[in-house]
């Protein structure tokens, strides 16, 4: 070993590979490692090829490193292995970069899916069901152990209601195992300082390890809750609900802020779809009472077009003129100038009063 193992492994080549070594190479390669290295190594060596092989290594310090090594073995003059040479370097920055990048890009495609979902969700399909499978797409990404979602679905802004729950072993056992959030959350449930954080939609990301006050800390620790991130919900400006993430926080992730970014992407896809849920329940709410108001007045009320067929007919009219439904009526009386009015002139007069 040359004098610059020093600088990559905090060893002296005295230390790895001297008489007096304090440890050897193969026990500071990562574990996981291990297995890999040897297998290129054997491979190069009995097939008489350079190698190239990436690891990591533990350095006297405790840090992770990676390293790229290539080399090629050292034969006798009968082709016997008698050793190896190579080179080694540092590629621990590169490999945080190559790292940075693929999880930039998983939480995008993340992102871009629970949007797709949302957007492209069959209309018959409840909501709930949606707000499960965004939440697995979500819960994976983060590496959460259990997903949290609240909203608002009363007039009361302080009061959230659980709507889908997820949790890793979801496919095998349906109950949710602890931690567990409760049905339903008020802003006096969240301990400050996380009111404060949450009110104006900002993030709430601790562990019971970082949390500054007495009352958090119990709060994460009576909750069996390892980790908690809080990504709030908004609508108009307003938080209206949360997603939350047990077991993983922004903080260890490649690129937090991006990561948050694209994670409030995904909360305002969620909440769209809350709203167009709750517009098409009004919707639907006003269609039933203007159908209700059609269907039981005690007057006659129609749509027809411009040719004279009727389009829409209530009992009450189809009663009026003698027929047994409105469908009997639509089907039947389909020129309004000739069959219904006797004097067909007072047709046209009506149309020209309505124009």
């Amino acid at each position: 070993l040359s004098a610059g193992c020093l600088e990559l492994t905090g060893y002296s080549a005295a230390e790895l590979a001297g008489a007096q070594r304090q440890q050897t190479y193969n026990a500071i390669t990562h574990p996981d490692d291990l297995t890999q290295v040897f297998a290129v190594l054997d491979a190069a060596v009995a097939a008489h090829q350079p190698y190239v092989v990436e690891y990591r290594i533990q350095t006297k310090g405790g840090n992770e490193r990676w390293l790229w090594e290539k080399g090629y073995g050292v034969y006798d003059e009968l082709g016997m292995p008698t050793g190896i040479e190579g080179f080694i370097t540092d590629i621990t920055e590169r490999h945080q970069l190559e790292q940075a990048l693929l999880q930039r890009e998983q939480y995008l495609a993340a992102v871009v899916q629970v949007q797709q979902i949302l957007l492209d969700a069959d209309p018959t399909i409840a909501l709930t069901e949606l707000y499960q499978t965004v939440l697995a797409i979500l819960g994976e990404v983060t590496a959460a152990t259990h997903v949290y979602m609240y909203l608002q679905t009363t007039a009361d802004a302080t009061l959230w209601t659980q709507q889908a729950v997820w949790h890793q072993a979801a496919g095998v056992n349906p109950t949710p195992p602890s931690p567990a959030l409760p049905e339903t959350l008020t802003w006096a449930d969240w301990p400050e300082p996380w009111r404060s954080q949450l009110q104006p939609g900002t993030v709430v990301q601790t562990t019971p390890a970082s949390a500054a006050m007495a009352a958090t800390q119990a709060w994460l620790t009576q909750g069996q809750i390892p980790a908690l991130f809080v990504l709030p919900l908004q609508r108009d400006g307003q938080v209206v609900g949360c997603l939350s993430f047990i077991g993983a926080t922004m903080t260890g992730t490649s690129d937090p802020t991006a990561n948050i970014e694209l994670l409030r992407a995904a909360a305002t896809a969620i909440c769209l779809a809350a709203e167009h849920q709750r517009t098409k329940a009004s919707l639907i709410a006003a269609e039933a009472k203007y159908r209700s108001i059609f269907e039981n007045s005690v007057e006659g009320i129609f749509q027809s077009t411009a040719s004279g067929a009727y389009q829409t007919v209530n009992h009450m009219l189809a009663n009026i003129y003698g027929y047994a439904s409105p469908a009997d009526m639509i089907a039947n009386l389909t020129d309004i100038e000739h069959q219904l009015y006797v004097d067909p002139q007072r047709r046209l007069k009506f149309q020209s009063l309505m124009a």
